[in-house]
């Protein structure tokens, strides 16, 4: 469908923006770049073997946790 694929395509992009902006706040990008990669493994080796409930609980501490840390 035309209508999601470009909602999809705005929304990416604002959310890339703002996750951009807050980025350059950090102090240790590097710390926080390899934080983020081992959630991102996490959540997906949780995806990957079916354990739903805990990816939702992970993802939900991955985004929380990233606005907490760059909320200034």
């Amino acid at each position: 469908n035309p209508l999601i694929s470009t909602l999809m395509d705005a929304l990416r992009s604002s959310v890339a923006d703002h996750t951009v902006a807050r980025a350059h706040s950090l102090p240790d990008w590097p710390t926080t770049a390899a934080r983020l990669q081992s959630e991102h493994r996490a959540i997906l080796a949780a995806l990957r073997e079916g354990r739903r409930e805990e990816a939702v609980e992970l993802i939900r501490q991955h985004i929380t946790g990233y606005y907490e840390e760059t909320k200034g």
